[in-house]
């Protein structure tokens, strides 16, 4: 459950990257954290689109791998 923690952490951080962006600060994540949550989001998208938690995942051809799980997690970068 720790794994799903991590990655529920990563994407829900996100829109804090848009405030540092927009204020000149540094807006990487974690580089683990964003394959702990990759990895997850690889493991579950499929079981959480099928329980109507999230929409299917967002067409992207980053291959930021903090962009990629949540695009996964059906948010737009």
């Amino acid at each position: 459950m720790v794994v799903g923690a991590s990655a529920d952490f990563a994407v829900g951080v996100y829109p804090g990257v848009d405030l540092a962006r927009g204020s000149g600060q540094d807006e990487s994540l974690d580089p683990a954290a964003a394959e702990i949550s990759l990895a997850y989001a690889h493991a579950n998208t499929e079981r959480f689109a099928g329980l109507g938690i999230i929409a299917p995942p967002v067409p992207t051809t980053s291959d930021d791998p903090a962009v990629q799980p949540l695009s996964l997690l059906d948010r737009a970068v």
